[in-house]
């Protein structure tokens, strides 16, 4: 089930860092995109919750928000450095500046 912005259980549980509902949710609701595109795993990567980022990793690491930018692009903190190691920059709109 999603809110009138798209939102989630586990959306909201990422944000809030609670892993223990993460893992509950996963298998429910992994891969859905609230209204601006977002999934879980961007939401926990820009609130800076790492564990939940490794949670989501898996099944939400190919997705990308309404402007194509991926989790590495939302993510700030602990949570910037770890997906700079593991997933690609999606930084073409900062080449199109150029």
């Amino acid at each position: 089930m999603q809110d009138a912005d798209g939102w989630t259980a586990l959306m909201r549980a990422a944000c809030m860092g609670r892993l223990d509902c993460v893992e509950i949710l996963l298998d429910f609701e992994a891969g859905m995109q609230n209204s601006n595109g977002e999934t879980a795993l961007m939401l926990a990567a820009k609130k800076n919750k790492k564990e939940c980022v490794s949670a989501l990793l898996e099944k939400e690491k190919d997705i990308s928000d309404n402007e194509g930018h991926n989790a590495r692009w939302h993510a700030t903190g602990e949570c910037c450095e770890m997906l700079a190691k593991l997933m690609p920059c999606t930084c073409k709109d900062l080449f199109d500046a150029a």
